[in-house]
């Protein structure tokens, strides 16, 4: 029943479109393939299908419904519960509609349900290595977003729904924090409270510094430090990155650390040039440390690396290349626009993705 009625939703979506005012429709698409090493073995996943229906009502509300195909091992098949209506909000920008935001304050309201969270505005190398993102995901939530003077954002999100214990650890009651930027130095800090534990509260900072440091040479360094109390003691885990880009490269490292092992425990390191503006290369290599390697890479340093070319033709993007996995480790992860989850010993990979 899933599938007709999501059928039946873009069918009407696009019906009313043409004559919606603002209407607009976006998504994403992701296939990812892999031939193993050494085997004839091909695997294919459809990783991501994603259509975004939506609709600028009037000057101060947004309507969007969300339309999403989770990812589905050997894509030939399509499970009944792999196409869901998932996400649905109304946002109103009342800063707009009361006539303060000319003021230099802006509020706006997003109510339905979404993945309300924090910015994370953090993102280095070819993994996409980033901060730490609590949400409020899959239920009907609230999120509340101010902007003073364009320096100061404030948000609080908070669910309406009651928990249970099917519902998982790691998703958010309520989220309270604020970013703050001042060019070319950029910062948020972020409070919240876990669902299934009322004591189970967590916190957050991330920073980044970005600035064009030369003539054409682009610097950004940046970390974030994730804390949480799920058995009334404090545990924390990190992450530090810079990147360096200059004349169509770009080359970038992060850190990870946290106390459940050491203050070290990986290493990412990759990089990429655009020879032409529709063709690039790109590697990466990943390494694992200390008490971090013993548990989760069967003592092995090196987790991985990858080479591989991209061509851009327009909106598209498209991959070949090759990985060179670790079996022994079995802990390495492909670049952020593949499928995560590579065979033991690694091969050659091909990828297709479309952002519209």
């Amino acid at each position: 029943m899933k599938k007709y009625f999501v059928l039946a939703l873009a069918l009407v979506v696009f019906a009313v479109a043409p004559v919606m005012a603002d209407a607009k429709v976006s998504g994403e698409f992701r296939y990812s393939a892999l031939w193993e090493s050494g085997d004839e073995l091909y695997s294919g996943n459809l990783d991501r299908v994603r259509l975004v229906f939506g609709s600028q009502v009037d000057d101060f509300n947004y309507f969007e419904a969300r339309v999403n195909r989770a990812a589905v091992t050997d894509g030939d098949v399509l499970a009944d519960d792999a196409v869901q209506y998932n996400y649905a909000t109304i946002s109103t920008d009342w800063g707009k509609y009361f006539g303060f935001a000319d003021q230099g304050f802006g509020l706006t309201t997003t109510v339905g349900s979404d993945e309300f969270g924090n910015f994370d505005e953090l993102s280095y190398t070819i993994y996409d290595a980033g901060g730490f993102e609590p949400v409020i995901a899959d239920r009907a939530a609230m999120k509340v977003d101010m902007d003073i003077m364009g320096i100061v954002m404030p948000y609080v999100a908070t669910t309406f729904q009651a928990f249970d214990s099917a519902q998982g650890a790691d998703v958010a009651e309520y989220i309270l924090g604020a970013g703050v930027t001042f060019a070319p130095v950029w910062a948020e800090v972020y409070f919240g409270q876990n669902g299934l534990n009322e004591n189970d509260k967590f916190f957050g900072v991330e920073a980044e510094y970005a600035s064009e440091v030369a003539d054409g040479v682009d610097l950004k360094v940046g970390g974030a430090l994730h804390m949480t109390n799920p058995a009334d003691e404090w545990t924390w885990a990190y992450l530090f990155g810079a990147g360096v880009g200059a004349y169509g490269a770009q080359v970038d490292f992060a850190l990870t650390g946290s106390d459940a092992y050491t203050a070290l425990d990986a290493l990412a390191v990759s990089g990429k040039y655009d020879i032409l503006k529709w063709l690039g290369v790109q590697a990466g290599m990943q390494m694992a440390f200390s008490d971090y390697k013993e548990a989760k890479a069967n003592d092995e340093g090196f987790l991985g690396a990858e080479f591989g070319l991209y061509v851009k033709p327009g909106a598209a993007k498209y991959g070949l290349g090759y990985i060179v996995a670790n079996e022994d480790a079995g802990a390495y992860s492909a670049h952020d626009g593949m499928k995560a989850t590579v065979a033991p010993k690694g091969g050659m990979y091909f990828t297709a993705n479309l952002k519209y």
